[in-house]
């Protein structure tokens, strides 16, 4: 079990826990992560129009009630007004909820010095002579 679990260290620090390759890694998932985070301010944004084109309309249909063009009593008028409600309610909740999203990704920076001590601290904990928390290591890295 020693030798397997050797080769096995030796396989992952030579292959992924050099620095060169932890870096293509990371850039490689910061690259992901900003796409993801692009397309939640692009959806973000349609909320935001969604919720100013509702609001508009909804102006447009009391301003309509104002001026006396529209029974106020009417059925259909408060099944419009009840729906654009809705909708606006939604895109409001929606919109919170991926602002809040995009708040919590935040900018957290990876500095090249963090991942070269993460590679060296990986590397070591493959190494250590204590069986059990070694092989816990080399599983969460398998």
């Amino acid at each position: 079990m020693d030798k397997l679990d050797d080769l096995v260290a030796s396989h992952m620090e030579e292959r992924l826990l050099q620095p060169k390759r932890l870096k293509t890694i990371l850039a490689n998932l910061l690259d992901r992560r900003e796409d993801r985070a692009e397309r939640r301010r692009q959806h973000l944004a349609e909320l935001h129009k969604r919720i100013t084109g509702t609001e508009q309309r909804s102006g447009r249909l009391y301003d309509a009630i104002e001026g006396g063009m529209v029974d106020k009593d009417d059925t259909a008028l408060k099944d419009r007004i009840a729906g654009l409600k809705a909708i606006r309610d939604q895109a409001t909740a929606d919109a919170e909820r991926t602002q809040a999203t995009l708040d919590r990704a935040g900018g957290e920076s990876v500095s090249l010095d963090m991942i070269d001590d993460f590679s060296r601290t990986a590397r070591e904990g493959l190494r250590l002579e204590s069986g059990g928390y070694r092989r816990d290591h080399l599983r969460a890295f398998a």
